[in-house]
């Protein structure tokens, strides 16, 4: 199999070129299809480099390689290379979650789980049905998600029925990473350049929002204020395009309402939930539901 390394249209990788070569093996930049056709006929040990797929023709013989998505990643050539390494596709995607979570504070869930193995929280299904219903309408598409209650309640499995139900994959955003890289607002960047070029029906969650922020230096004020901005900014003229919304919990609310009630605003989410420990009939459900399932 050849490499097919694709890049955006009209951006300049010969600077750094050097990186797409293998031992023994030639790079064309922008073939035709007659300059891959001689290449295959010639026996040539080859890779390519273009701003579009392989022809329909060739297209088997490649392994396809979004550079843009891995250059959002801010990937060392060292870690692209060991990243390139990886012909089998599965053992690709474990490196390049590996990488995601440590370079950009990212997990990437795809959710098995429904809102039928959630008990309780019956005005959060409910919801969950409005939105099935309007969120392909852009004038009625949802923001945000807000959840506030006592710890161990199902704010997080929650997230994941959520993203289960509506068939979306769960993006954790892991704010205090983000705070632990050398840059965390390029850091921040990244992350939603790498979500916006998924182009994958999402949902971006926020654990524990409040453990995340201090607001004690500037660091993590303008960390929090370039959230916000990218919440307030998506899907709009100026701000990220990405079919998902943001699903944020926390268990000390009031810590936001003193330290960053900005956060909060209205019309920053849709809407907001408060999880308690179950009373006998939520109980009895849940015990049924683990019944069924174990």
């Amino acid at each position: 199999m050849f490499q097919w390394f694709l890049t955006s249209e009209g951006k300049n990788y010969t600077d750094n070129i050097e990186r797409f070569y293998r031992i023994g093996e030639e790079l064309l930049v922008v073939p035709s299809e007659e300059e891959i056709k001689s290449a295959l006929l010639n026996r040539k040990k080859f890779n390519v480099l273009a701003p579009y797929p392989p022809p329909e023709k060739f297209k088997n013989l490649f392994v396809l390689q979004d550079i843009d998505i891995l250059d959002g990643l801010t990937l060392t050539t060292q870690e692209l290379e060991f990243l390139l390494h990886f012909e089998d596709k599965s053992e690709r995607e474990k490196m390049e979650t590996i990488l995601i979570r440590e370079k950009l504070g990212l997990r990437v869930h795809k959710p098995t789980v429904k809102l039928s193995e959630l008990g309780g929280m019956k005005k959060l299904k409910e919801f969950a049905e409005y939105v099935k219903k309007v969120n392909h309408i852009p004038e009625l598409r949802i923001k945000g998600i807000f959840l506030v209650g006592v710890p161990g309640t199902g704010k997080s499995y929650s997230a994941m029925a959520f993203a289960g139900e509506l068939n979306r994959l769960l993006i954790e955003l892991n704010l205090s990473k983000i705070m632990e890289s050398a840059n965390p607002v390029t850091t921040l960047q990244h992350a939603f350049m790498f979500i916006e070029r998924l182009r994958k029906p999402c949902i971006i969650w926020i654990d524990e929002v409040e453990k995340a922020f201090s607001l004690v230096d500037s660091i993590e004020r303008r960390v929090f204020g370039l959230l916000l901005t990218i919440m307030n900014d998506l899907n709009t003229e100026l701000g990220f395009k990405i079919d998902g919304f943001f699903w944020v919990t926390a268990n000390n609310i009031t810590y936001i309402m003193e330290k960053a009630p900005e956060f909060l605003r209205r019309g920053r989410f849709d809407a907001l939930f408060f999880v308690d420990v179950p009373d006998t009939e939520n109980a009895k459900e849940l015990f049924e539901i683990y019944l069924r399932k174990y």
